[in-house]
């Protein structure tokens, strides 16, 4: 064997970054884009190789179904055609690599695999497929019980290889039964025999199988009703994949039946995996969505669906491209039958379907790899065409008549309202870019070089442009999208088009394109065998020349910028308007009574001050220079105003040096609340303190009752009502109300 893996097939990268169409969401039926076209692309097709898809139309018994699909006319003859389904297939498959498109959910199968390895030099994973074998591997009964909705395990405990085995020699003298289910398998024996008891333990069968020399034994149940979780059962079913045997299990699981099983507990006791035989196949770490990386998936509709239009949970969206049938031009002579196995490859298979980047050393499911990406059939030239490898088993032989080589068929396309890069998209992924030597592929039998399909020939009608203004604009729309990512880089250069490129050029070693033997299968899996697929690089032809790309780089840099300095601004914004949220909190000078007042809206302007020169320094945003001028402005007005009723209380202090002094001769009482409030304001006081208070008190009790005042008041006085009596509310602010009605009583009970 070449040193060389090979197969018919290869992968092109996945798109880490996805392009999402700024217009997605206003994307209409009925209302037209002012850029927004109508009209039809003729295209004629030719098959370089042989075609085939299946008959799947007007099936009737002269439509046998090795027969490729066609419409029968009245005088029986056959018109072959390319279905309008399978040709919006293949385009967008393409699509999706040129414009950066999802991955989307529904293109794979989520699936679990497992290994199972019993020798092999350098093989990666038999040391850890040994190591788990050999510890604390369990047997026991898995059900489903449908009341309490869960799958549940009667666990047998440890399984002992030298005591839990019966040889079959041994089993047909104890258990004469036994010799006549030894052909059976697995299923149709424990069917028949229905576990029977064998000293004291009961007998697990399994398939037949060449060399086999032993039958399993089952210990007493000695734990029951362990709950499973529903991961495990997901890693059980998926590694296990379905088939007549695998099938018919479920379906015992379906309908509450047992079925013997082996497991593995985790460090808490639970059950982490299950297996059907003793040495099982071991589910890897990882799924296959674990494995594919397209972190940056943005929101809403992407190119691809905005074209061909898409249906989610969420939402739905009607496509504006109609891919009619291509029908043949000519009278089609059908090809022999060829008959042939056309077995799907397995993702299972790490050294093909994983990114391979440690040289001379496999990445498999256990360890945080990447899949390679997308799955493309490779190209066959003509004469490269390989073996179908019809193996006589006639249970899995396909049979087909494929259409010859040479065929040409005519094919409409009608679009709807579709903007220019949106064209250019459509037509991209019809030519490759306008690129010489790439081919289509298409139906059954690509794996031995079928279905290689060539544009020969294609027309637009009733568009404003060219074909190459069309792919102008979607190129430069993807290289100003490709290089904000990856600056420097354009979008004809990416790994992406050209490994898509590469692919799908005509490939002229059969040698390379075949699929590999089981032998080679094992072989390539090991470290010593590392090898990985080579394609002859296909550059993309393109339309963006020297000076559009500077053009591209310095308008990225532009968006670049400006996306920039709007992010930078709209987070310094979110932070000016904590700012002036806390400059809410400042009095206006005219109601500052005291210099503490200017004090307390001092300290606030100088937190702002600070908190916008922080600002200014942190995003650059001069703007920001003035508020900080106008903010040091107010702050000095408060100085000064600070300044003028320190002055006030200076004069004042001259006037009045003592508190007595200053309600000396307040006998009314109006006139004595007048008083204090110009005493707080001389002082810089919101209250009184203690000893102002106790002259306070005499002065009411002793000194107010002697003024005539009193008398013209002392309706007021004769009832301590605080709502009625204006005067007495108004020493309220100073004094509270229980000790006021103290003064009250003491004061009228000497001048009834």
């Amino acid at each position: 064997m070449a040193n060389q893996i090979k197969a018919p097939y290869n992968f092109v990268p996945i798109n880490h970054e996805v392009y999402i169409p700024s217009w997605g969401k206003q994307i209409s039926m009925d209302v037209p884009f002012s850029d927004g076209e109508d009209g039809l692309i003729e295209v004629e097709l030719q098959n370089n190789t042989p075609l085939f898809i299946r008959n799947g139309v007007g099936a009737s018994a002269c439509d046998k179904e090795e027969y490729s699909a066609h419409i029968t006319l009245p005088n029986g003859e056959k018109r072959y055609f390319l279905p309008g389904s399978s040709l919006k297939g293949m385009l967008r498959s393409v699509m999706e690599i040129l414009a950066f498109a999802r991955l989307k959910e529904d293109s794979y199968n989520d699936d679990f695999f497992g290994f199972r390895r019993f020798g092999g030099n350098n093989d990666p994973l038999q040391t850890e497929y040994i190591k788990q074998m050999n510890e604390g591997v369990c047997c026991g009964w898995l059900r489903y019980d449908y009341k309490r909705d869960e799958y549940l395990l009667d666990d047998c405990g440890i399984f002992d290889s030298n005591t839990c085995r019966i040889s079959i020699e041994t089993l047909r003298e104890v258990y004469p039964q036994y010799k006549n289910v030894e052909d059976m398998n697995a299923l149709d024996k424990n069917d028949v025999l229905g576990y029977p008891d064998i000293d004291g333990r009961t007998l697990v069968c399994t398939g037949k199988m060449k060399g086999k020399k032993h039958e399993y034994l089952f210990d007493k149940v000695k734990n029951e009703d362990i709950h499973v979780d529903s991961d495990v059962i997901v890693k059980f079913k998926t590694v296990y994949k379905p088939s007549d045997y695998k099938d018919n299990l479920y379906k015992k699981l379906n309908k509450g039946e047992r079925i013997a099983v082996f497991f593995k507990k985790d460090n808490h006791g639970k059950v982490s995996v299950i297996g059907l035989t003793r040495n099982f196949r071991y589910p890897y770490k990882y799924r296959i969505s674990d494995c594919i990386v397209q972190p940056n998936v943005g929101e809403g509709p992407d190119l691809v669906d905005c074209i061909f239009g898409y249906v989610n949970k969420e939402d739905a969206l009607k496509g504006r491209v109609h891919v009619g049938n291509a029908f043949a031009n000519e009278t089609v002579i059908e090809d022999n039958i060829v008959k042939g196995v056309l077995g799907q490859p397995s993702a299972s298979y790490y050294p093909l379907y994983l990114r391979q980047v440690n040289e001379g050393k496999y990445t498999t499911y256990n360890d945080e790899a990447e899949m390679a990406g997308r799955k493309r059939y490779r190209v066959h030239a003509p004469n490269a065409l390989t073996d179908p490898k019809y193996n006589g088993n006639e249970n899995v032989v396909t049979e087909m008549k494929p259409l010859p080589a040479g065929t040409t068929f005519k094919l409409l396309i009608s679009v709807h309202n579709l903007r220019p890069i949106e064209v250019g998209a459509l037509l991209s992924a019809l030519t490759f870019h306008g690129t010489e030597g790439p081919c289509h592929n298409i139906g059954q039998g690509k794996s031995f070089g079928f279905g290689s399909l060539r544009i020969k020939k294609l027309e637009l009608k009733n568009f404003k442009y060219d074909e190459h203004a069309y792919l102008k604009d979607f190129e430069w729309e993807m290289s100003k999208f490709y290089d904000s990512n990856h600056p420097g880089e354009l979008w004809a250069n990416s790994d992406m088009v050209k490994t898509l490129l590469s692919i799908a050029a005509e490939h002229a070693n059969a040698d390379e394109l075949e699929l590999m033997d089981l032998q080679g299968y094992k072989d390539y899996r090991k470290n010593d065998k590392y090898s990985t697929l080579k394609e002859a690089t296909v550059n993309a032809k393109a339309f963006v020349d020297i000076r559009d790309v500077l053009k591209v780089r310095a308008d990225v840099k532009r968006q670049a910028e400006a996306r920039a300095k709007a992010e930078n601004e709209a987070n310094a914004q979110i932070k000016a308007d904590v700012i002036e949220q806390s400059l809410k909190a400042l009095k206006q000078k005219e109601q500052c009574e005291t210099a503490d007042d200017c004090n307390v809206c001092d300290a606030i302007l100088a937190q702002a001050i600070d908190d916008y020169e922080t600002l200014k320094k942190e995003y650059g945003i001069s703007s920001y220079g003035e508020r900080i001028e106008t903010l040091r402005n107010l702050k000095s007005e408060y100085l000064q105003y600070k300044i003028m009723l320190l002055s006030k209380v200076v004069n004042t202090s001259v006037k009045a040096s003592s508190f007595e002094e200053h309600i000396g001769k307040a006998f009314a009482i109006g006139t004595l609340s007048g008083k204090l409030d110009k005493w707080k304001k001389i002082k810089g006081k919101s209250q009184l303190d203690a000893e102002d208070l106790e002259i306070l008190h005499k002065h009411i009790v002793n000194e107010l009752p002697k003024d005539k005042a009193y008398k013209k008041e002392k309706k007021e006085w004769l009832t301590f009502d605080l709502q009625k009596a204006r005067g007495w509310k108004s020493l309220s602010a100073y004094v509270s109300a229980d000790v006021l009605q103290t003064w009250y009583e003491e004061m009228t009970k000497g001048n009834a």
